[in-house]
């Protein structure tokens, strides 16, 4: 099933690419890190600048978010992700406001979308 999806991802991406080289006026296309869930987040970083992709959805759970909020090692993913040209397009937190301590945990999230440099946080609704 996983490798029928990324086939499917491939191939609309592939179709949108070949749109007269207008893709920036239709839609950016990003991959978000979870599928790539067994390897480092370095790796998938470079899997998505490889293909092409515009950007990343980082994963908010180890190994690609440790569980503690690390500024040195959200700056060094940030740093890595421009510099292979790609942007990050949204944290994907796991925070959700039934959680113990919840206010905690949103601003841990905040701090590192920030840090990643983006503006888009998902949370649950639970």
């Amino acid at each position: 099933m996983a490798s029928f999806l990324w086939y499917a991802i491939f191939a609309i991406w592939t179709h949108l690419r070949g749109n007269n080289g207008n893709l920036d006026k239709i839609m950016k296309v990003g991959l978000c890190t979870i599928a790539f869930q067994d390897r480092p987040l370095e790796e998938v970083i470079a899997i998505a600048s490889d293909y092409g992709f515009d950007g990343v959805e980082i994963w908010g759970k180890p190994p690609h978010i440790p569980e503690v909020y690390d500024a040195e090692y959200v700056e060094k993913i940030r740093n890595l992700v421009l510099a292979k040209g790609l942007e990050v397009s949204a944290f994907g937190s796991y925070v959700h406001p039934l959680m113990p301590l919840h206010q905690k945990h949103f601003e841990a999230a905040a701090k590192i979308a920030q840090g990643l440099g983006t503006k888009l946080l998902r949370i649950w609704s639970r």
